[in-house]
């Protein structure tokens, strides 16, 4: 399960061995059955999520009580607010699966405890990133 991971983050980092237990040390797997929720409008995300299997999609509710879906997220995609990870805010998004998926989950300050001890890991910042809203 945590091939595909590896495979993605070594398209922006070199890892050793070392390095790559260490990583997957800090990972959280999680399984989420269709239609459950990995974020909640109103609430804090406190996760990147990379998808290993499955599929899911990020909405927001509008005015007229309708939900407009703003991203998809696909296996070997990462799917989370940036903006509420980050700043630490609600957010204005729900990511709900659509059928029975797996994540791999990193959470904001496992990231940045990371990043700091191995510098050469801001790449994955931008594995993160990649496709999306950048980081402030």
């Amino acid at each position: 399960m945590y091939t595909r991971f590896l495979n993605h983050i070594r398209r922006f980092v070199p890892l050793n061995k070392v390095e790559e237990e260490i990583l997957l040390s800090l990972l959280v797997h999680q399984s989420v059955n269709n239609k459950d929720f990995i974020l909640k409008s109103g609430s804090i995300c406190d996760a990147a999520y990379f998808v290993v299997k499955g599929c899911f999609r990020m909405y927001v509710p509008t005015v007229r009580g309708h939900e407009q879906i703003v991203q998809f997220g696909i296996e070997d995609w990462w799917i989370t607010d940036y903006n509420s990870l980050e700043r630490r805010t609600p957010s204005d998004f729900s990511i709900q699966a659509l059928e029975h998926s797996v994540v791999i989950g990193i959470q904001k300050n496992t990231r940045k405890n990371c990043f700091k001890k191995y510098r050469n890991w801001n790449g994955i910042s931008e594995s993160f990133c990649s496709g999306h809203t950048r980081l402030p």
